[in-house]
C-alpha cells in the first residue's frame, strides 16, 4: 500500500506500507518526507503520513491493527514518544523482534555508564511478558521522573539505586 502526501499539486511525503491479511494488520514500513528535507517535516508532512495511514484504516473492515513498527527501548527515544502521542499500545511485537532484546553490559559502573543510564530509563519486560519502565539513579544522578513512561501497554515502573548494584 503507498500512501502519498501532496502539497500544492507537489508529492512531499509518503508511507509504504505492508498488509498482512491474515492478520488483518497494515504494517507502516517506510515513512518519509522528499529527499529527507527538514523543510517538509517541520511542516507537518511526515505527522500527516501517520494521519492518513490511520484514517484509511479506519474505514477498511479487513483492518484491526495499524503496526507503526518498533523502537530501540528506551524512553528518551523520540520514536517511542512520538508515538506515544497517538495513543498507541506499547507491546512486545509477535515476530522475530519480539524475540530479540538489548543487553547493555559495561565492564563497570563508571561515572558516564551511571549518567547514561540514569538519562536513558528504559522499556524491560517482566515476568509475565508484560512492559515496565525501568528508572535508574544514584546518589549523583537524580531520578529522572520527568521522562514519562505512561502509557497502554506499560504495567509500571520500577526505580532502581545503581548505588545499590
Amino acid at each position: 500500500m503507498l500512501f502519498r502526501v501532496h502539497k500544492s499539486g507537489e508529492w512531499v511525503a509518503g508511507s509504504v506500507s505492508q498488509i498482512a491479511r491474515e492478520r488483518r494488520t497494515l504494517n507502516a514500513r517506510l515513512i518519509g518526507v522528499k529527499a529527507g528535507d527538514d523543510k517538509y517535516r517541520t511542516a507537518g508532512a511526515q505527522n500527516f503520513v501517520y494521519h492518513a495511514i490511520l484514517d484509511w484504516a479506519a474505514g477498511e473492515d479487513s483492518i484491526d491493527t495499524v503496526e507503526f513498527q518498533g523502537c530501540e527501548p528506551f524512553l528518551t527515544k523520540g520514536t517511542f514518544q512520538y508515538k506515544k502521542r497517538f495513543g498507541t499500545t506499547a507491546v512486545i511485537p509477535d515476530n522475530a523482534f519480539g524475540r530479540l532484546r538489548m543487553l547493555i553490559r559495561p565492564k563497570a559502573l563508571t561515572p558516564s555508564i551511571r549518567r547514561f543510564l540514569a538519562n536513558n530509563p528504559v522499556l524491560t519486560d517482566d515476568s509475565s511478558g508484560g512492559l515496565v519502565a525501568k528508572y535508574f539513579f544514584d546518589q549523583d544522578n537524580a531520578l529522572r521522573s520527568d521522562i514519562p513512561h505512561s502509557s497502554p501497554g506499560i504495567t509500571g515502573n520500577v526505580a532502581i539505586d545503581l548505588d545499590e548494584l
